[in-house]
């Protein structure tokens, strides 16, 4: 890799610098396209399908508007990939692989536009097509709402750069083109106009001409006016209240809540490893985790006042990161990170040129270093999706051998499924869909009470059925927890209590023990008054179908 960097800077020709960061990328994240469809995968690309196909009318209207979030253009991307591959998951993989290689290619310009140079450009690419943390923005098929959102929101930032330079109005109108398109992907495309503020400024100091308050301001407002007509018209045509409307965990506005959020965002950006060990970490060493964060923070903060003058630079990448950040800091997803990342890409490859400034070598190794890193981890990341996929696929075909469904209306009621293995979702959501296309019967209904995150797989469980009783016990032998899906915890007689609610009916679960970060690792389900044709329980390894 050092070799490789070396030949690349000599050459200075952003073509070949190009061709290259593409091909790498590419060439890592190809066997992806062997993931089979997994989590809520089938779900999310039949969401608006009517008669077993896509139905794009709905993606026009109200009935396009689900739990507040208005998508289409990410929605008919899935639409497209149907009616070109059917229900083969190579072909949405494939549309995802090049969106992330399209983003790719545009941080590469816009780094070139903002800085110039050889190096930079070529580093900040690679380290954002190779950035462990979006795993599933690029290997999940709904993640391409981000990926999707980033290529319009990418493009229409150089395009206006192109014009703070030239004032060549076609690439402003450009601009305001690729930004509507980007609002119809996904709603974190209302921070570009805040983003546009500090890439102006920088533009103009880097060339040598400022632009002063009242320029900028004229150059964005068109960006204003048009997202308040898109959230107008959401409201008009579509009742869909961006501003006051919705009940979801995007109106969480407890301070403590988004600073926590906000830090843990940064966090993951810095850690490659991810964002879910980040997680368990705060969970269960909440003061040995928030004082490593704070001394890191205190570090790098005397680092940055002593080197001020020269560290300018680096005001656009974290205000990038920072006003990006602003539409989803009231909830931590990790595929959140994937525009914001542009500038954490951009930050640290201008880091790695100020720091080994005076030593060539040096700084090709370190950038190799990093880019060898994240592409370690990245390729394990693949290799785990894979993994994952396959299990999935074989517990499905193991249900459809084992349970007799109908042609007609149908229920399974699942005790407990696998949601996760680590990190990689399995049946975490839309488990319902996926057995319904297993199974060919759109009427079939799952009712799932509880999931089983494992630590590996094979993992264990240790259940009893008491089928007089109507009660399911549950223990995690080694690792793993059960995930409540976020339900409402209350105490009864002194024991933590979540009532599971589902189309096929209503369950009580009781926790009976506590992992050390909180996580429930013994539950005890009590069912429905019902006499299930169809229980199923997972043990660790394979699904169970019990006897009533």
């Amino acid at each position: 890799m050092t070799a490789r960097f070396a030949l690349l800077l000599c050459s200075q020709r952003p073509a070949a610098q190009l061709g290259l960061l593409l091909a790498i990328t590419g060439a890592l994240l190809l066997p992806m396209l062997w993931i089979g469809f997994i989590n809520d995968d089938v779900a999310y690309i039949s969401l608006f399908f009517q008669n077993n196909a896509p139905n794009p009318w709905r993606l026009l209207t109200s009935a396009g508007v689900t739990e507040d979030y208005y998508r289409p253009l990410s929605e008919l991307s899935s639409a497209v990939d149907f009616w070109l591959w059917g229900w083969n998951p190579i072909g949405f993989r494939l549309t995802n692989l090049l969106l992330h290689l399209a983003a790719t290619a545009l941080v590469f310009r816009l780094a070139t536009q903002w800085f110039g140079g050889a190096f930079l450009p070529f580093a900040a690419g690679l380290f954002f097509g190779l950035l462990p943390v979006h795993e599933t923005s690029i290997l999940w098929i709904p993640g391409r709402t981000d990926m999707l959102c980033a290529v319009f929101y990418l493009g229409s930032v150089s395009c206006l750069t192109e014009y703070a330079t030239n004032n060549n109005l076609r690439n402003q109108w450009l601009a305001l083109g690729l930004f509507l398109l980007a609002l119809l992907s996904k709603e974190m495309a209302f921070s570009l106009p805040l983003v546009l503020v500090p890439a102006l400024w920088w533009v103009g100091r880097r060339h040598g001409r400022p632009l002063g308050f009242q320029r900028i301001a004229r150059i964005v407002l068109p960006f204003l006016l048009l997202a308040a007509g898109v959230v107008v018209a959401r409201w008009l045509l579509l009742d869909n209240n961006l501003l006051l409307g919705g009940n979801g965990p995007h109106t969480e506005t407890n301070i403590l809540h988004i600073a926590r959020n906000m830090a843990m965002f940064l966090a993951a950006l810095v850690v490659p490893t991810g964002l879910y060990q980040l997680e368990e970490w705060l969970a269960a060493y909440p003061l040995v985790v928030v004082g490593i964060g704070t001394a890191v923070a205190a570090a790098a903060a005397w680092v940055a006042w002593r080197n001020r003058s020269s560290l300018v630079p680096l005001l656009l990448p974290a205000a990038w990161i920072l006003l990006t950040l602003l539409p989803v800091s009231r909830l931590m997803m990790r595929w959140y990170l994937y525009i914001p990342s542009v500038g954490f890409s951009i930050g640290l490859a201008w880091a790695v040129r100020w720091a080994c400034q005076n030593n060539r070598q040096l700084r090709n190794s370190v950038a190799s270093a990093i880019a060898l890193l994240y592409a370690g981890i990245l390729a394990f990341t693949v290799s785990q999706w894979i993994s994952a996929s396959n299990v999935a696929e074989r517990l499905v075909a193991q249900l459809q051998r084992e349970v007799r469904v109908g042609g007609g209306a149908d229920t399974i009621y699942v005790a407990s499924s696998l949601a996760r293995i680590q990190t990689v979702p399995v049946f975490h959501l839309g488990f319902q869909k996926t057995l319904q296309l297993a199974f060919g019967n759109d009427s079939l209904v799952v009712g799932m009470w509880s999931r089983f995150v494992a630590d590996r797989y094979p993992s264990s469980i240790k259940y009893r059925y008491d089928s007089v009783a109507g009660i399911v016990h549950f223990s995690a032998k080694r690792g793993g927890y059960f995930l409540l899906m976020g339900e409402a915890v209350h105490v009864k007689n002194g024991r933590n209590v979540v009532d599971a609610k589902t189309d096929a009916g209503n369950a009580t679960v009781l926790v009976d023990s506590l992992s050390e970060s909180r996580k429930p690792t013994a539950i005890t389900l009590a069912l429905p008054t019902l006499s299930p044709r169809h229980l199923v329980v997972f043990d660790g390894a394979n699904f169970v179908v019990l006897q009533p």
